[in-house]
């Protein structure tokens, strides 16, 4: 089983990070406060949560990319 990741910043860098993870097969959980980064990463396979603590919520290892 692949391990779940939390992914605080979605923005350029963390968003392209995060993005690579899930397409690898990770299950990635993200927070950003942009609407628009949340979103371009929700499309490709993140699952977008409401806050850092629930990217954090369950995962194995937590980034951040500020």
């Amino acid at each position: 089983m692949a391990a779940r990741i939390g992914f605080i910043g979605l923005g350029a860098m963390g968003g392209n990070m995060a993005r690579r993870l899930a397409g690898l097969g990770f299950t990635v959980a993200g927070y950003d406060i942009s609407d628009a980064n949340a979103k371009r990463s929700g499309d490709a396979g993140v699952k977008v949560v409401d806050s850092p603590a629930a990217a954090a919520d369950g995962a194995d290892f937590v980034l951040s990319s500020v």
